[in-house]
C-alpha cells in the first residue's frame, strides 16, 4: 500500500513536469516570432504574451515595460546588434534601440487601448532629438503620450498630496 501511494505521489508530481517540458515558454515563442518590422513585432507580442502581461501593459503603459519587457526585445530581436527588425526600423528613422523598443510597446498599448498612435510624429522627434543631441542643443521634451502613462495618470489629480509621504 506504502509503494502504492508513493507511485501515485510520483505521478501526479510529474505530470505537471511533463506538460511543461512540452509547452514553450513565451520567451521561446517570441524568439521563435522573429519580426523584421514594426507590425509584426506588435503582432507576436499580442499573439504570444499572456493575458496577465497584456493587461498590465494596458493599465500600466509602455514606459513601465522599458526594462523588463523593452530590455528584453532589445536584447533578443537584435536590436543592438543590427538584426532584421532593428535594420528595418532604423530605414524607418529609428536611431537608438531603446527608441525602437519604447515604440513597439507603445504601438502596442495604444492596439490594447483601441487607440490612434502617430508613430510618424513619434518618429520625427526622436530624429530632431538625436539630430540635436549631435549638436548638443537637445529639443525640448515631448509631454508623454497617453500610451506611456497608466491610466491613472492620463486623468485629472483629485486632490492635495500628503506632505507625510514626500
Amino acid at each position: 500500500m506504502r509503494a502504492l501511494l508513493i507511485v501515485a505521489a510520483l505521478a501526479l508530481c510529474s505530470a505537471p513536469l511533463a506538460a511543461q517540458e512540452t509547452e514553450k515558454s513565451v520567451g521561446t515563442l517570441l524568439i521563435e516570432c522573429a519580426p523584421t518590422e514594426y507590425e509584426t513585432a506588435i503582432d507576436c507580442l499580442e499573439t504570444h504574451l499572456t493575458p496577465e502581461s497584456l493587461t498590465t501593459l494596458k493599465e500600466e503603459g509602455a514606459v513601465m515595460a522599458h526594462f523588463g519587457l523593452g530590455m528584453w526585445i532589445r536584447n533578443n530581436w537584435g536590436l543592438w546588434g543590427g538584426g532584421p527588425l532593428g535594420q528595418s526600423l532604423n530605414k524607418m528613422g529609428f536611431v537608438h534601440p531603446d527608441d525602437m523598443s519604447s515604440e513597439i510597446l507603445a504601438g502596442l498599448v495604444a492596439r490594447l487601448r483601441d487607440e490612434a498612435y502617430d508613430l510618424e510624429a513619434r518618429i520625427a522627434y526622436y530624429k530632431s532629438y538625436w539630430d540635436a543631441a549631435a549638436e548638443e542643443e537637445p529639443p525640448e521634451p515631448l509631454a508623454p503620450t497617453p500610451h506611456e502613462q497608466t491610466q491613472t495618470e492620463t486623468e485629472a489629480p483629485t486632490g492635495e498630496r500628503d506632505s507625510e509621504n514626500h
